[in-house]
């Protein structure tokens, strides 16, 4: 996504009460997106280099001094080396202020830490970002709930791109910072929530007629409803006769069709994490993948389904920025690449 307003970002947040800072895209893909909880965050400088986006403020009762990078690295060996460099001199720069560093780094640190993948993983790139997070005196700590943050629909591959990296006076200030693994969504990548556990998951969906029509059956439904239907009378009479019937009838039809659609989407979401961790330490069987291609397929509509319900109850009942009737993030900042498809994924995942 190049551009980034406002209302993009009022589809992900939780409340009106919010800042966001954005580094548009190239093409494709690069674009990065911060967004933060302006009664935890004071933002006093925002600065933009490639794949960096570095916000520099004041956050909690405190008004701690912090510095929060957002990166997005590219996959280009050379380019990658660009980047810890510029990442380390910055950092140099920035020696005893609290720095958090996050988002996709395209490397790992170890063999380890890929898996599925043929044995020829780029050395001179594990090399390469080791060197950059010792030179620069930053923390790789644990990642609790999971091994792997990247994996692709149909393919065994999974490796850990995503992290926090912390300075060791961010931990002087919260030594019990945690970086959990959440579950896995439409992205390839896993959601990575720091220092707390906690989730809110927001109110329930609020049942709307947009949504009939992505629903399989729904034109026959009408149609032989419609069709079936005796009336006698003028034209206009039995025109609203009919549609006063085949309200009541769409109502029960939408029940039986969207009954429990968070359970459905939990449990497709559970059964992909199965899946997803099976993976990590075996081979997954042929059925087991093309089970797993079934189940993300499923997930898709599903969410896709909940999206529109969930929209237009927004538009409908409160207003689309008032955050109600959307699942808020669980973090005060929120971290996440923008790539093409980016934003349809995030309001359906969100």
């Amino acid at each position: 996504m190049e551009d980034v307003d406002r209302r993009n970002c009022g589809l992900l947040w939780e409340s009106d009460e919010f800042d966001f800072a954005s580094k548009p895209s190239e093409g494709r893909s690069g674009g990065i997106l911060t967004i933060w909880d302006r009664r935890a965050f004071s933002a006093t400088s925002i600065q933009m280099y490639d794949s960096i986006l570095w916000l520099e403020g004041e956050y909690g009762e405190e008004e701690k001094r912090v510095i929060i990078v957002n990166t997005y690295a590219p996959c280009d060996t050379r380019r990658k080396r660009e980047l810890w460099r510029c990442l380390s001199e910055r950092i140099q720069e920035k020696n005893g202020d609290r720095i958090c560093i996050a988002g996709d780094f395209n490397a790992i640190r170890y063999e380890e830490e890929r898996t599925g993948a043929n044995d020829n993983s780029k050395r001179e790139d594990i090399k390469g970002f080791n060197e950059f997070i010792l030179s620069s005196d930053l923390v790789n700590f644990p990642l609790h709930g999971r091994n792997f943050t990247w994996s692709r629909s149909g393919s065994t591959i999974m490796s850990r791109l995503d992290r926090f990296l912390i300075a060791e006076e961010w931990f002087g200030s919260w030594p019990t910072s945690t970086q959990w693994e959440l579950d896995k969504g439409l992205s390839d990548h896993c959601p990575i929530l720091l220092g707390g556990s906690s989730q809110s998951w927001g109110s329930k969906p609020f049942r709307m007629l947009n949504c009939w029509k992505y629903l399989d059956g729904y034109n026959d439904f009408i149609r032989e409803q419609w069709l079936n239907m005796k009336i006698d009378g003028w034209g206009v009479y039995v025109l609203k006769e009919k549609l006063k019937l085949i309200k009541g009838k769409l109502k029960d039809w939408h029940k039986q069709h969207t009954q429990n659609l968070e359970g459905k989407i939990k449990s497709a979401k559970e059964e992909l994490n199965l899946l997803e961790v099976k993976g990590e330490s075996s081979t997954l069987s042929t059925m087991e993948i093309d089970r797993k291609r079934e189940v993300y397929l499923n997930l898709h509509k599903l969410m896709y389904l909940n999206c529109s319900i969930q929209c237009q109850r927004a538009r409908i009942k409160w207003g689309l920025f008032e955050g109600r009737g959307v699942r808020p993030i669980p973090s005060n900042m929120f971290f996440q690449k923008m790539e093409e498809g980016d934003r349809d994924r995030l309001v359906q995942e969100f």
